[in-house]
């Protein structure tokens, strides 16, 4: 964990003023810890009620990684983009995520309070219908190109979340890595049913307790005495009864970093969770071309894509890039999900999946 102050420079520097960015600090990231950094650092410090020295150690970089971000990467609809849209069918059974959300985000606008998760399901059919039928066209539940030119001429442009990933993050990573695009929906479908980020725009992790308790000790700490008042957090065996989700799970890792006051403890806390979209462990971060767990974790608040990056990372170097690019399910989910796989069958789910998607591509 880095002790940055005014006239540091380097990568851990450009990682805090990326992090500060979130906050609202508008800092160009150029490694620098100037004056502008320093009142940008105090700044932030005050509003989370921490000593404003401009020095930053455990608890500001503990604020900066685990408290929800005020700003996220929220760009208009292009041009092209909404041409792209205008050509997209929309209907229960055929439905992209994407293209999804932006269909709620746009319905929304009509006062839907619609969940925009990117699932076509009956309350997103209803409030099609509802529209179209409002709006003098055939009420079918469908959505293509009047539907979508029609939602497009009633809103201003809208500003969409690219924290989100893409049917173009998909396309070029399947490219990158000499792999059907089927394959990779598969897998981000049953290996990360879970959205990448939080409602409130932090990545999705999950704490486990049994690898804070063996991170503890790799770091010259007794996770004996640390155990009571934070039992379910600290334990030394996997126990499941400890899950609580979603937001919960940040704060159980505020709970598990506040064990001690050492900056180990910090970086033991994050190295215990698992992130983002693939939801690949903390101290897995050297096989996901990350130089530490501060990079590695400031890597996972930027966007569903660099989680689909760091995937791309994790199975190039554990060798199941081979094994999932030829389809070899069971060898896959061994590798990725451990020896216990089938119990969950998830080289089933996998091989069902990439069906499901291979037919969906066939289809057009």
């Amino acid at each position: 964990m880095y002790l940055l102050k005014y006239r540091s420079r380097g990568k851990s520097v450009q990682l805090l003023q990326e992090l500060l960015n979130a906050f609202d600090k508008n800092l160009e990231a150029d490694g620098y810890f100037g004056r502008v950094t320093e009142g940008a650092v105090k700044d932030f410090q005050k509003e989370c009620d921490l000593n404003p020295d401009g020095i930053v150690y455990t608890q500001t970089w503990a604020k900066l990684l685990i408290l929800p971000p005020t700003l996220i990467n929220q760009t208009p609809l292009t041009p092209q983009e909404v041409e792209r849209l205008q050509k997209t069918l929309l209907k229960r059974d055929i439905a992209e995520k994407e293209a999804v959300i932006i269909l709620q985000e746009l319905l929304n606008h009509f006062g839907y309070n619609l969940g925009v998760d990117g699932d076509f399901g009956s309350g997103t059919a209803a409030a099609v219908k509802d529209f179209q039928e409002k709006n003098g066209l055939v009420p079918d539940g469908i959505v293509f190109t009047k539907t979508w030119t029609k939602l497009f001429e009633l809103t201003p442009p809208i500003a969409i979340n690219r924290m989100r990933l893409s049917e173009k993050d998909i396309a070029d990573f399947a490219k990158a890595f000499n792999l059907e695009v089927p394959i990779v929906k598969a897998v981000q479908e049953v290996e990360s049913s879970r959205s990448g980020f939080l409602p409130d725009n932090r990545p999705t992790i999950l704490f486990e307790g049994h690898i804070f308790w063996r991170e503890l000790k790799k770091r010259g700490f007794d996770p004996e005495t640390m155990v009571a008042g934070n039992e379910n957090v600290l334990f030394p065996k996997f126990n499941r009864q400890f899950y609580e989700g979603n937001e919960k799970e940040y704060i159980r890792l505020e709970k598990a970093r506040n064990v001690g006051d050492s900056p180990k403890i910090l970086e033991a806390a994050l190295a215990s969770c698992s992130w983002g979209m693939f939801q690949i462990m903390g101290f897995n971060y050297k096989l996901v071309d990350a130089f530490d767990i501060i990079d590695y974790v400031t890597k996972a608040k930027r966007s569903e894509a660099a989680h689909l990056q760091a995937f791309g990372e994790f199975i190039i170097s554990t060798k199941l890039l081979k094994p999932l690019r030829e389809k070899r399910w069971a060898d896959f989910a061994r590798g990725y999900n451990g020896k216990n796989f089938a119990v969950n069958q998830y080289d089933k789910r996998l091989a069902s999946a990439y069906l499901k998607y291979s037919a969906t591509d066939l289809l057009g």
